[in-house]
Order: C-alpha cells, then sequence, then structure tokens
C-alpha cells in the first residue's frame, strides 16, 4: 500500500473542528464568569473572564479528532486506529440518512467518533473477529472523499454501500394502513 520507497501517504486528512456557532459560545463561559467576578474587582473580572475563555478555546482544540486514511492502509479516527484488511462495506451518509446511521440503523455495539456539529458521517462495516465492534461511525465533512479513500486501501471484496433510496410518502403522513385498514373515503 506504500510505494517502493516505503513511504506512506495520507489519502484523507481532516480535523473535525467545531463550527462557528460552537466557537461563538466559548465566550459565553468567560462573560458569566467576569460578570459574576465584577462586584468584586473589575481588572479581576476582565481576567477571569479571559482566562475562562481561553481554557474553554483550548479544551476545544485538544478534542478536535483527526479523521485519517493512509496508503499504508489503516484508518485513524482520533485516537482509535483500524487496520483496512477487516473493512467489508462503506456507506458514506448526509442528512437523513446520515441521522438514521446514527439514530435508529445505529448498531449499539458500533465504534463511534462523532461530533454533534458535524452532520454528515461514513459507516465502515467491519468483519474482525477479534473485535467487539461490527462498524465504525465516524463524523466527517467529506463523506464521499473518506468513503473513497477507505475503499481505496480496503480489500478488493469491500463494497460502497450505497444509500437507500427514498420512499415516498403516502397520503396520510408516512404512517401506511393495511388495505384492510383504509380509512374513512379511501377504497379499500
Amino acid at each position: 500500500m506504500s510505494d517502493a520507497g516505503g513511504e506512506t501517504h495520507v489519502l484523507h486528512r481532516e480535523r473535525l473542528w467545531p463550527s462557528a456557532g460552537v466557537w461563538f459560545l466559548t465566550l459565553v463561559p468567560g462573560l458569566f464568569t467576569g460578570i459574576a467576578a465584577g462586584p468584586i474587582d473589575i481588572t479581576l473580572s476582565i481576567t477571569l473572564g479571559i482566562v475562562v475563555t481561553a481554557v474553554v478555546v483550548v479544551a476545544l482544540v485538544r478534542t478536535s479528532p483527526v479523521v485519517e486514511v493512509t496508503s499504508d492502509g489503516l484508518l485513524r479516527a482520533g485516537r482509535a486506529v483500524l487496520p483496512a484488511r477487516f473493512v467489508t462495506g462503506v456507506e458514506p451518509a448526509r442528512g437523513p440518512r446520515a441521522r438514521a446511521v446514527r439514530g435508529v440503523d445505529l448498531d449499539a455495539r458500533s465504534h463511534l467518533l462523532l461530533r454533534g456539529w458535524v452532520d454528515p458521517v461514513v459507516r465502515v462495516d467491519l468483519d474482525d473477529p477479534d473485535d467487539p465492534h461490527p462498524s465504525w461511525v465516524v463524523s466527517t465533512r467529506s463523506p464521499d472523499h473518506l468513503a473513497r479513500a477507505v475503499l481505496a486501501v480496503a480489500p478488493p471484496s469491500a463494497q460502497l454501500l450505497s444509500e437507500p433510496p427514498e420512499e415516498p410518502l403516502d397520503g396520510d403522513g408516512g404512517v401506511g394502513r393495511a388495505p384492510d385498514q383504509a380509512g374513512p373515503g379511501l377504497d379499500a
């Protein structure tokens, strides 16, 4: 997977930085701390406000994970490392499908690297008898690129799992009824 010189190349790399709204919210703890310390001393108030804001910013920077795929066949999601030889399928997901992958379709045993400020995800299905996780679900801002990178280092048998087609809603808001339970004015 690496070239003849043994050099490893990065096929995909992204840091899951917080969104602009989260960065803006880092001001709130500092502001409240400054207000609380205001009656004691204005200099102390400003200093504490700046220090608390700085601590929150540093915490966000340090906890923003990196998602990376390298040519030596490794997927890194934060501190976790997955050899790509165990990958059987990859599904990039956005919008409603991403919410389903993170929610109703999620296997509770899956390894998760999710960030609330990143909507798209990639589900990586695994076949490793020594691993209790049947899949990894990873937040990413570039699900198609991450999926292609994982497939590039995965075994040839690994598949790109396409998103299931959206099912149209029926006339009753998607609830659906059996033919023998048709509502008033509907043919059974």
